[in-house]
């Protein structure tokens, strides 16, 4: 894939279709007024279409298979609506900021688990039904929008007009497929698996950055300052704290540099804790 751009105009030719959009692919365009995203496109990377003021549409082909909205991806554009399609589990920092958005929906059956700080800053939303299965959910996600108390905005909240309505009386999603089922009956859904543990000592970054999507070496050395690893074998980024389950190696890890400690060792409260769907976090199951 190669981007040919002037500073009034860009073209972004793509052979063969890609599994998902680069960095910056369509930034600062000029003259994009719509964009229909592939189905087969997995991930939407950082500032993808950061400033492409005029962008006015942006629409899903049917059956996509997005995963992934990055940082900035989609700021200071002028969508006024949006459909997200139900297999994006991660929207990340300033996805939409700044964009005109009214009308934000989400297909039936979401699989969405996080949306990250400022993901809907400065937008025109008052209202919005966000799916019940988001386990993180950032800080001024829908700081300065029109809602004077933002609040109203959480997890399973259907929002009209700035306030809180019961779902009921609304139409709302499908219910999640494997939430709340017990044990055995989670383990006879092929679609579910069940996790017992509530809460897991994990290393994390000091500074939450998602290194995965970063899709070639060069970018994921320069990412989180040096706090990302390229691993050459699988073609993958990681961030070196990713894995690492000893809290003395843990406190250790440093950035490419050497010169920066990047990662602390706490408990997280396990999103996929009981049942859950496996799309979502995967298939192990533990027994205990």
């Amino acid at each position: 894939m190669r981007r040919l751009f002037s500073r009034h105009s860009c073209l972004l030719t793509i052979r063969p279709a890609p599994r998902f959009l680069f960095h910056q692919a369509f930034q600062w365009c000029k003259d994009l007024k719509k964009v229909v995203i592939p189905e087969k496109i997995t991930a939407i990377h950082d500032a993808a279409f950061y400033i492409a003021t005029i962008l006015e549409v942006v629409e899903f082909e049917a059956g996509s298979q997005l995963v992934t909205i990055g940082d900035y991806a989609f700021a200071y554009i002028s969508i006024t609506s949006i459909v997200i399609p139900k297999g994006v589990t991660k929207i990340f920092r300033m996805a939409f900021g700044y964009a005109p958005l009214e009308a934000v929906e989400f297909e039936a059956g979401s699989q969405l688990v996080t949306i990250g700080d400022g993901a809907f800053y400065g937008t025109r939303i008052k209202s919005i039904a966000i799916p019940t299965d988001v386990v993180l959910f950032g800080s001024d996600v829908f700081t300065d929008t029109p809602c004077p108390d933002t609040t109203v905005f959480r997890p399973g909240n259907t929002v009209v007009d700035c306030q809180i309505v019961p779902t009921t009386s609304v139409p709302t999603t499908a219910p999640p497929l494997c939430r709340g089922l017990a044990r055995n009956r989670c383990r006879r859904r092929d679609r579910c698996a069940w996790d017992p543990v509530q809460n897991r000592k994990v290393c994390v970054p000091r500074r939450e950055h998602d290194c995965t999507q970063h899709a070639t070496a060069k970018l994921c050395r320069q990412a989180a300052a040096g706090g990302c690893l390229f691993e050459s074998a699988d073609r993958r980024c990681r961030h070196r704290c990713t894995g690492e389950t000893k809290k003395g190696t843990c406190k250790k890890i440093k950035n490419k540099n050497g010169k920066k400690n990047i990662c602390h060792f706490r408990n997280q409260k396990n999103p996929c804790f009981r049942c859950h769907a496996r799309s979502v976090c995967g298939g192990a199951e533990d027994d205990a």
